[in-house]
């Protein structure tokens, strides 16, 4: 992914953390959210790593609590913008880690960035520098700790919410719009556990059928295998999507990351019973036909696989509506 496109993807983070949680929690005056969360697996057990540079809140700690009474290991480190430090106490195991995320960090720096377009830059000249620095600062981290192969299968959590009537929940969000092929499964095919083992095998899965509009896609070793993790410790897991073909982030926000789109938001409860079946995709490309030729939302380029959530399974969300007019999350 070029410089550009990163800072696509960053801005629309920014967008969901500044305006939309907030948006989320004020129909709860119970629920709180925080960001910040990494997920993978070590040892054959999952894995949840957070950077403590700005401190935990009450979700925070209601998560590692959870979690580790549910056999995750839980790991906190610093990432200060210059280097990694494992907090005292930390296993070895993350010790080491940050150390290695150090060495990766000089190479991260050290890449040159290619040319980024004006309607994306006016939003870097505007928006908070302590805001715009969180942001860089748990990219930054996040492909670090990849590099250093801290855990396998890393990928972070968007967002963990915490109410009093629905508990955790883990918010996956997405600017996409539904793909237009898929292969579903073969009828009677039982879901729970989700058969991750069998995505590689075409046996599970029908003739690709062609229903424009009719499903989202999670990618397939990333969302959703944090599906299948969550579902198993008991947390739920959103999947809330603005719908659109539109890339650029001036058509969706301000540089005050406030909203300028009037229509809901997606969201859908997923679990491991909700995948229909998998579609191959290819994320946005650069250049005229780039609306022609991508097939999914994604600011990645590569092909991936994805599981399938059929849009009947979502309902509105409408962000911008008073309390008493909308469902809560």
């Amino acid at each position: 992914m070029d410089t550009d496109l990163r800072l696509r993807s960053l801005l629309f983070e920014l967008h969901f953390e500044e305006f939309i949680c907030p948006a989320m929690i004020a129909r709860k005056p119970s629920a709180g959210f925080t960001t910040g969360w990494i997920t993978g697996e070590r040892d054959g057990k999952p894995v949840a790593l957070k950077d403590v540079r700005n401190g935990l809140n009450s979700v925070d700690q209601n998560f590692i609590e959870h979690v580790s009474s549910k056999g995750w290991k839980t790991g906190l480190f610093e990432f200060d913008g210059r280097s990694f430090r494992a907090m005292h106490n930390s296993e070895n195991w993350l010790q080491a880690g940050c150390e290695r995320a150090n060495v990766k960090f000089k190479d991260y720096c050290s890449k040159s960035e290619s040319k980024v377009e004006n309607r994306v830059m006016k939003y870097l000249h505007v928006i908070d520098e302590a805001v715009l620095a969180g942001g860089f600062a748990s990219r930054a981290a996040m492909n670090c700790l990849m590099k250093a192969e801290i855990v396998s299968n890393i990928r972070d959590l968007d967002a963990v919410f915490y109410s009093e009537d629905n508990g955790l929940s883990i918010v996956e969000f997405k600017r996409k719009y539904p793909m237009r092929n898929f292969r579903p499964w073969r009828s009677g095919k039982d879901l729970e556990p989700f058969p991750l083992d069998a995505l590689s095998d075409p046996e599970p899965f029908a003739k690709p059928r062609s229903r424009p509009g009719q499903h989202f896609g999670l990618d397939t070793k990333s969302h959703g295998k944090t599906v299948v993790d969550a579902f198993a410790a008991g947390i739920r897991y959103l999947y809330l999507v603005l719908e659109s073909r539109m890339t650029s982030p001036d058509e969706f926000f301000g540089t005050d990351l406030q909203a300028l789109y009037r229509k809901p938001l997606l969201f859908a409860e997923v679990t491991p019973a909700s995948f229909r079946g998998i579609a191959e995709t290819k994320g946005v490309h650069r250049g005229r036909d780039a609306p022609r030729r991508a097939q999914s939302g994604s600011f990645n380029s590569g092909r991936r696989l994805q599981l399938t959530v059929d849009r009947a399974d979502f309902r509105l969300f409408d962000i911008l509506s008073p309390q008493n007019e909308v469902e809560s999350l």
